[in-house]
Parts: structure tokens; C-alpha cells; sequence
């Protein structure tokens, strides 16, 4: 019992020690980030899907392998199943190569924490050398006595359903097997199992290559435009005042970037958001910016981003919106909510952030924060220029083709 309270006091020191070198030193947390926290799959991803057991179980994993082919159509896909599923693997022309491996057996009754014999880890570990580099494997079976061969497999990531003893065993990704709903009628409906399988690869796909575009529905088409030239927009506010990067900061970064590249400013927000407005449009040189702030309705506003070359904006719904629009967007992301979870998704998204050891912290104002906004002060103003000119530098400037 002593060595354990000291290893929890060591812990403890360890964490404040961290947390302290976040408040003297935020610079050091800073960090730039694309469209995804994780590399995204190339358009020519490598994949291996691993079905290995019964023929029913293969005919409830075709939707999800449908819905993975659909996705990335210029993957090259592998699926591993057993000898009896070969034929209609074949069949269903939804993956361009079909590899053979009998471990489990056509009639086996798998049970739960079952151990993979070392004749079956042996002839596994062969089959992952042909195959070589993947950029993805994925683990189609619920039950996890499969989970180890997935781990032999060479794969950027790893995605399947969490062994309930050791959930994060292998697994870069992992969806919850949700099975207490099927043994517990008090929980509800279970999830059906084509649906477990087909939202495992709809949780991977729109982790490792986010939707593009799927807010463009919301577009009215033929709306009058905000001004006759290029323009960027700045939205200084957020839901909790806590998310808020510095507005005279943003004036600077916004002033940069404008002038570099012959843009006008539009500044937009709700009426809760017009203190901030009005010191961001004092800062910046008159007759440079059309501040909009608490006069535009809601459905006004998908038209008004969707004509911009660049928004810039905190952790907020109109950040989603302008991400969703697939305009060229610069989050800037403060560490009081979790980055995976939350941050805006998109393949034309910068999310600028300054990470810290207390994030995610859920604090919902900067008064109750003991490091002085760490994790906002290290996001620099070089570094969010920095997004700004790598999105507008490149092949595609404005929301052309929406």
C-alpha cells in the first residue's frame, strides 16, 4: 500500500510540475494541425479488412464493405476471410483482392477471451509480410478473439471493436461493441449487427478522411453578395468567452493577412458577440472592414461564408458551418474540450491550437483558470498566419465549385 501511494504522489508532482512549465512557457505547446488530427488516408489508401468467421456473419459485413468501397473508390482493398467465404467474396466486387486464412474454422464457436493457437499467430505473421504496408486494417468481428491478428498486421492504423478486458489493446481506433444492449431488454433495442459493422467503418472513414462539404445544402444559391471583392471572414466570439483567442491578436493576424493578399474583412457573430467586434474593427484600418455582427439572420449566414476566400474563427458553430461549407477555414482551438472530439472537419481546415497538460479542462470562462489561458497563449500569431497563407496559397482559393 506504500509503494503505491508514493508512485500516486509522484504522479501527482510529476502533473503539477507539467502544468506549471504550461503557464511559464506556453510557446512550447503551440502546434498547427491540417484537416485532420491524424495524416488522412491517401486517395490510393492500402487496405485489409479481416471477416474471418461464419458465412451469415460475411453477408452482415456487406454493407460496411460497400460503404468503404464507396469512400475511397481508388483503394486498394484486401479482404481476409476463411476458404468458405472465398467464392461470394469474390462475387460481391467490392474489394480488389481476397486472401484465404482458415483460422477460426468454418463451424467454430468462438467464446470470449478464446486465445489464438501459436500454429494460427505463425501462419498470420506470414500473411502480413505479403501483404506489406497498409495504411489501414480493420477488424470487421465483434467478438475480439481476432484482435491479435490485427495487431500483426503492418498498418498505419488500426480499427476494430475494443476487447472488454483490455479496450485499447492494438487498436488506434475502436467502437464500442454496445453488446450489454443485446443481452440487457432493459436497455432498449439492441443495435443490430449489420449496423455495429457498418458503423465501425462510417466511425473510421469520417475520422481518417472527413466529409467534404456536407454542409452545402445549406446554401441558398443566387444570394446577394456581402461586397463586390474578395473577402475574408472573422468571427471573434464563441459560445464560452473561455474559447476566445485575444481580439487584438486576431486584428493583427487578420490586418496580415488581408493585406497580403488583397482581401476586405467581414466581421460576423451574434449580438452577444459586438463588444468584441467593435475593438476588433477599431484596430484595423478604416474602410477595411463591413462588420455585420448581430445583423444577419441564421440562414442568411451559409451564403455569406460560402462566398469567402478564408474564415478565420474560434471553436464555434459558424467555424462548423464555414467547414462544412468547404471554405478555406482557420480554427483556432483553445485546450477546454477534447481536439479529436470537437474540432471542425474538412480537407480545406486549419485547426491552430496551444496545448496544455490540463486540456481538456471543460472550464467554461478564463476567471476559472489557474494558468492564466496557457493553452491560448500559445497559439502564436505567426502560427495562425502561417494556416491562413497555406490555405490560400494553394491550388484552390475561394468556395468555388460548392
Amino acid at each position: 500500500m506504500l509503494t503505491i501511494l508514493r508512485r500516486i504522489s509522484a504522479g501527482i508532482r510529476l502533473r503539477m510540475r507539467l502544468q506549471r512549465l504550461a503557464r511559464l512557457n506556453p510557446a512550447a505547446f503551440s502546434e498547427t494541425l491540417g484537416g485532420a488530427v491524424a495524416p488522412a488516408l491517401p486517395e490510393q489508401a492500402r487496405v485489409a479488412v479481416l471477416k474471418l468467421d461464419h458465412f451469415g456473419d460475411f453477408i452482415l459485413a456487406l454493407p460496411a464493405l460497400e460503404r468503404l468501397r464507396k469512400d475511397l473508390p481508388d483503394a486498394h482493398i484486401t479482404l481476409i476471410c476463411g476458404s468458405w467465404n472465398r467464392a461470394v467474396a469474390e462475387a460481391c466486387g467490392l474489394v480488389n483482392r481476397v486472401v484465404v486464412s482458415d483460422v477460426l474454422g468454418e463451424r467454430r464457436q468462438a467464446t470470449w477471451g478464446q486465445a489464438m493457437t501459436a500454429a494460427a499467430l505463425v501462419e498470420f505473421t506470414a500473411l502480413s509480410t505479403d501483404l506489406g504496408d497498409l495504411d489501414l486494417a480493420i477488424d470487421l468481428r465483434f467478438l475480439p478473439d481476432t484482435r491479435p491478428l490485427l495487431s500483426l498486421l503492418r498498418a498505419r492504423f488500426r480499427a476494430g471493436f475494443p476487447e472488454p478486458w483490455s479496450p485499447t489493446t492494438g487498436l488506434d481506433l475502436a467502437m464500442p461493441t454496445l453488446l450489454d444492449y443485446e443481452a440487457d431488454p432493459r436497455r432498449g433495442l439492441p443495435i443490430h449487427s449489420q449496423t455495429r459493422g457498418l458503423a465501425l467503418v462510417t466511425a473510421v472513414l469520417n475520422t481518417l478522411r472527413p466529409p467534404d462539404r456536407p454542409a452545402r445544402r445549406l446554401l441558398a444559391g443566387g444570394g446577394t453578395p456581402t461586397t463586390d471583392e474578395p473577402y475574408l471572414i472573422i468571427a471573434p466570439g464563441a459560445g464560452k468567452q473561455i474559447k476566445i483567442w485575444p481580439v487584438e491578436r486576431l486584428a493583427r493576424v487578420a490586418d496580415r493577412v488581408a493585406t497580403a493578399f488583397g482581401l476586405r474583412i467581414v466581421v460576423l457573430g451574434g449580438a452577444d458577440d459586438k463588444d468584441l467586434a467593435a475593438t476588433l474593427t477599431a484596430a484595423l484600418p478604416e474602410g477595411l472592414v463591413l462588420d455585420l455582427t448581430g445583423l444577419t439572420a441564421l440562414d442568411e449566414t451559409p451564403d455569406i461564408i460560402g462566398a469567402a476566400a478564408l474564415f478565420i474563427g474560434m471553436d464555434s458553430g459558424l467555424t462548423h458551418l464555414s467547414a462544412g461549407l468547404g471554405v478555406a477555414t482557420v480554427c483556432i482551438f483553445s485546450g477546454s474540450v477534447r481536439l479529436e472530439a470537437w474540432r471542425p472537419l474538412g480537407r480545406r481546415v486549419r485547426t491552430v491550437r496551444g496545448g496544455a497538460t490540463c486540456s481538456p479542462c471543460y472550464l467554461s470562462s478564463s476567471d476559472q483558470c489557474p494558468h492564466a489561458m496557457a493553452c491560448l497563449r500559445a497559439v502564436s500569431e505567426d502560427d495562425v498566419a502561417a494556416a491562413c497563407h497555406d490555405l490560400l496559397a494553394g491550388p484552390a482559393v475561394g468556395s468555388a465549385g460548392l
